[in-house]
């Protein structure tokens, strides 16, 4: 299933679908007729079992179910999940893709995108971080200030420049600043919000808050090596990182 990323200039900003590429003629065939094409989007609106989609429709169930049979076996459809109705189990569908596209041979125009390779894969990553598309979290760098039980100032902070060029390819912007002193968070407190941390527990005060907690954590026996709860091994080269 080879899947691309769409974006959409709109009324209401810059909006990105994950598509995905018909690659044979039968699973084309599938839309050829006019309620097939009524019923993939109206599950894209609302998914939703067969009988019910009928109704909305306003059309005979049994040609609902033809045409749901025919564009589930093109991968078109898929079942959600199923839920009980009048003593029997019901299948909500929904379509297969946000969007679906032919791709016909040949280079193409080369483009000048912001958009990141495998866009769709990072952004199902970091979505714990993204409200509606827009970055929901804030960036914490370790104070430039002497600071910290090890009286150390932070060194590390022109990463997060390239962790902002990074988002922003993928996020649009907050209101307000996205960055903040670890220093600012111990002093007022993280509250609820999702933090990605830049530094070490040396340099970072939060980071050394959570290394407890963490699946690979920093051994303060030599506070350089980290040691990983999953491969029971230590990691001591200069050249190893943790991200």
């Amino acid at each position: 299933m080879v899947r691309r990323w769409l974006v959409e200039e709109t009324s209401h900003g810059t909006v990105g679908r994950e598509v995905e590429i018909l690659d044979q003629p039968n699973r084309v065939a599938a839309l050829a007729s006019p309620l097939a094409w009524r019923i993939l989007q109206e599950l894209a609106k609302a998914p939703d079992y067969p009988n019910a989609l009928a109704q909305r429709l306003k059309v005979h169930e049994q040609k609902v179910y033809y045409h749901v049979r025919r564009l589930e076996a093109a991968g078109l459809l898929e079942v959600l999940r199923e839920e009980p109705k009048r003593g029997a189990s019901a299948r909500i569908l929904a379509p297969t893709a946000e969007a679906f596209a032919i791709v016909l041979k040949g280079r193409g125009s080369p483009v000048a995108s912001p958009m990141l390779p495998h866009a769709g894969v990072v952004t199902r990553f970091l979505e714990e971080f993204t409200r509606d598309g827009v970055f929901d979290g804030s960036i914490v760098v370790g104070s430039p200030y002497t600071h910290g039980p090890f009286n150390t100032t932070a060194r590390d902070s022109p990463y997060a420049v390239e962790l902002g060029f990074f988002l922003g390819r993928l996020f649009a912007p907050r209101k307000g600043l996205v960055v903040r002193l670890d220093t600012e968070v111990k002093a007022l407190g993280a509250g609820k919000e999702d933090m990605i941390l830049v530094g070490g527990p040396v340099a970072n005060i939060i980071t050394m808050e959570l290394n407890p907690h963490l699946a690979v954590n920093f051994d303060w026996r030599q506070v350089w090596r980290m040691e990983s709860s999953r491969t029971k091994r230590p990691y001591a080269d200069e050249q190893v990182g943790l991200i």
